[in-house]
């Protein structure tokens, strides 16, 4: 609901003044000025709240942000980040998720992954059957193509669905100028199960017709502590090896000339930047709350006067007792442990700080230990979060739910209000008008009657004079 107003405004039909001399437009117009005094304030009041309330909107959003980040972390904090480092990352790298073990593993690259690939003779136009016949590790698709044009051949390979794609190429010009062309054939995917053959009326269109093989379809393989007794050969129908370790993935892109090695440790500094996003976001919300809580002062410019303009969260002990509970949630010790010993700290002035070579060292030493703690803390973080920021029952929902009742009802005032200032505007008008009137009709009479008595008296003096 917008905020009505009511601004005193004069009839367009109104003759101010014709008859009593009187600016009546003006003092209407001072009246209604009076009379809309309590409904300015209350408008101004109005502005105050609304401005109070999208306050507490804006910080009960990041209170709500803060318990949606933290809810999956509530009991069991996992900044347990792994890396997975290769010793020769030109032939292979690896990726680590949190539930990779911490170890070492040794290895050469024997094969890399490779999707069949051939040439046919060179022709103008197709010169075999163009029944054709596609056989894959999934069975054989027949097809046919609509002419012996190399294009309608290409076409209907390619629209067969069957793994392989045909590509006409160029392939210079026979002994009377005529152009020639090849077509390209490729398995869509890599690995020995993509290999195919094509035949047309039962000749092989490679083997039998002068083709090409380029290269054969075939799977990656890698040798696991190649060298030793213990080696064993394991492949990919690409060149991504996800089972070989639980929680790595290993991707080889060339060939070792020996064993490399394969190394999967604690990665504290991905840890320490998720426990920085924690703290940070707790940080923004103190800010925010600091700010809306400061006065500022503002000096009138034509009487110097000076006032003191309170915060929307200045006098707001909802608002103080959110942010001392989350600093609380986030400084306290855990488990009768100092956060300070992982790298969260509380400064005289009550600000938070992380210091992540302090978590770093402290995930190398004690990786449970520093779990727990932060199982600890983000419970508690999330715990207050939710308190707070909760669509029914957070005590931040809680206080906008009645500002928004409580402007509803002034706002609901006001337009009440600028319903009867128009009404007293209209009555004032007429008032004055219907005095107009009355003035008016008093001057006529009197004009009436001192033109009345001056023609008695003009009688009189003419009857005078006769007699005489």
């Amino acid at each position: 609901m917008t905020i009505a107003s009511s601004t005193p405004t004069t009839s367009a039909t109104q003759l101010s003044g014709l008859a009593s001399g009187l600016d009546t437009s003006s003092i209407i117009a001072k009246l209604m000025a009076n009379a809309t005094l309590p409904q300015t304030l209350l408008n101004n009041q109005i502005t105050s709240e609304q401005r109070t309330m999208s306050a507490l909107q804006t910080l009960n959003s990041q209170f709500a942000s803060l318990a949606t980040a933290t809810a999956p972390l509530t009991g069991s904090y996992t900044a347990n980040a792994m890396a997975a480092t290769v010793s020769d990352p030109s032939v292979a790298s690896a990726s680590a998720t949190s539930t990779a073990a911490a170890g070492n593993l040794s290895f050469s690259v024997d094969r890399l992954a490779a999707r069949q690939s051939d040439v046919t003779a060179a022709m103008s136009i197709w010169t075999a059957s163009t029944g054709l016949a596609i056989t894959t590790s999934t069975g054989t698709i027949n097809v046919t193509a609509a002419s012996t044009s190399l294009d309608d051949v290409a076409a209907a390979i390619n629209g067969a669905g069957a793994g392989v794609t045909a590509t006409k190429v160029q392939a210079g010009t026979d002994g009377s100028g005529n152009p020639l062309y090849r077509l390209q054939l490729q398995s869509t995917s890599t690995g020995a199960s993509s290999a195919y053959s094509i035949t047309a009326g039962g000749q092989d269109i490679i083997a039998g017709l002068g083709g090409t093989n380029l290269t054969q379809a075939a799977d990656a393989q890698i040798t696991l502590w190649a060298g030793t007794s213990a080696a064993q050969a394991v492949t990919s129908s690409t060149n991504t090896f996800a089972t070989v370790l639980p929680g790595v993935t290993l991707a080889v892109k060339g060939l070792s000339s020996g064993a490399i090695s394969l190394d999967v440790s604690q990665d504290t500094q991905a840890d320490a930047s998720t426990v920085q996003g924690l703290v940070t976001s707790v940080q923004n919300i103190l800010a925010l709350v600091q700010q809306g809580s400061s006065a500022s002062t503002s000096t009138d410019p034509t009487s110097g006067a000076t006032t003191t303009n309170l915060g929307p969260f200045t006098t707001d002990s909802t608002v103080r007792t959110a942010a001392q509970d989350l600093t609380d949630a986030l400084t306290l010790d855990a488990n009768g442990t100092s956060l300070s010993s992982i790298g969260i700290n509380l400064d005289e002035n009550g600000n938070i700080t992380f210091d992540s070579s302090t978590f770093q060292t402290a995930m190398t030493n004690d990786p449970a230990g520093t779990q727990s703690l932060l199982a600890t803390v983000t419970s508690r973080v999330s715990q207050v979060a939710t308190n707070v920021s909760d669509p029914t029952a957070g005590s931040l929902s809680t206080e906008i739910s009645g500002e928004k009742d409580t402007i509803a009802a002034m706002q609901q005032k006001s337009t009440d209000m600028a319903t009867l200032l128009t009404q007293k505007q209209t009555q004032l008008e007429q008032q004055f008008s219907y005095m107009e009137t009355m003035i008016s009709q008093i001057n006529s009479q009197g004009s009436f009657l001192t033109s009345y008595f001056d023609s008695l008296n003009g009688t009189s003096s003419s009857s005078t004079k006769k007699s005489s």
